[in-house]
């Protein structure tokens, strides 16, 4: 009897959400404007005023955040991962555990600008920079979306680790951290929202639980910092068994970014360059539903960037395709 009870109180809770979502107003909002019948009826129009009212968890212009190597050896609490609990939450696998949110900052929203200006001049979005030269190049040719995303998350986060912020000018570190905040938050969307990407979730999924392995067998543990796990992992780099997997050559990338160019700022300018246009990159889609799921709870960055690039009639590179 209680199991009933909890289960009508989550369904109503569910049903709530739904109904008084920003997506839901919008839509109901539409109908309203596009139907002379309920223009003239009060009814309609006093629901939407009621509706408006109510005001639930708003987007908050927040990114949420990633980090494969800080979560790679998280496990979920086994007492929570039931099939009662799964019927009404998504359920948290192994290397799963978010990692405190980050405000967007002007910094990250002037570096998409910068290149969704270089996107309406060809009039698409591809993976591939002009100032990514040969060297690097190798690490956009890549089976999927999601294999580049999470080679280049940990490159990043190797250069994080690797390069030191004293050093650095402020326009230097505005883009270090422009880097750090999109490619932590394009690792979330793999993680939590792979509909929001191209290529199939399950595929994603896949792409992402191969990862979690490949760094709990490289790194083998919980080691007590990132610059020890850092360390070991340019101490297996050159392990031939452990060359071809995502960790390693995310590794790779990261030490040629770091150990290849003299000039660190270049450097840290490729990378949120890159991560601006990774944004871009993965926005343009068809699965407006996905969408509107998310948006029942508050939407995602991607989302008002999606809203964007369809407006504006940017779309992916059809060879770019998964």
């Amino acid at each position: 009897m209680l199991i009933l009870a909890i289960s009508l109180v989550i369904e109503f809770v569910n049903f709530c959400i739904m109904i008084f979502s920003e997506w839901a107003k919008v839509t109901y909002i539409c109908k309203y404007v596009q139907n002379d019948w309920r223009l003239t009826n009060r009814c309609s129009e006093k629901l939407i005023e009621i509706m408006c009212r109510v005001w639930l968890q708003p987007w908050g212009r927040q990114l949420r955040q990633y980090s494969l190597l800080q979560a790679y050896s998280h496990s979920p609490w086994k007492c929570i991962n039931n099939r009662f609990i799964t019927a009404y939450f998504d359920q948290e696998g192994d290397g799963q555990k978010q990692i405190a949110p980050t405000n967007l900052s002007t910094q990250v929203k002037e570096a998409i600008a910068r290149s969704l200006g270089e996107c309406l001049e060809k009039e698409q979005v591809s993976l591939r920079r002009k100032d990514l030269s040969d060297e690097f190049s190798w690490a956009c040719d890549l089976e999927t979306t999601t294999h580049v995303i999470m080679l280049w998350h940990i490159a990043t986060t190797f250069c994080e680790r690797e390069v030191p912020r004293a050093q650095l000018l402020q326009e230097q570190i505005d883009n270090f951290d422009i880097a750090i905040e999109l490619s932590q938050y394009l690792a979330y969307l793999v993680v939590y929202a792979p509909r929001l990407l191209p290529g199939h979730p399950c595929r994603t999924k896949d792409v992402f639980d191969c990862a979690v392995s490949e760094a709990r067998k490289t790194l083998r543990g919980s080691f007590v910092s990132m610059e020890e796990r850092i360390q070991k992992l340019k101490m297996d780099i050159d392990n031939e068994q452990c060359q071809e997997s995502i960790v390693a050559q995310g590794t790779r990338l990261g030490m040629e970014l770091v150990n290849g160019e003299e000039d660190k700022g270049r450097i840290l300018k490729v990378l949120a360059d890159f991560w601006a246009d990774m944004i871009l990159y993965v926005a343009p889609s068809n699965n407006t539903a996905a969408h509107a799921k998310y948006l029942t709870t508050g939407g995602e960055f991607v989302t008002h960037v999606w809203v964007l690039v369809s407006h504006v009639g940017i779309t992916r590179d059809p060879r770019d395709g998964e």
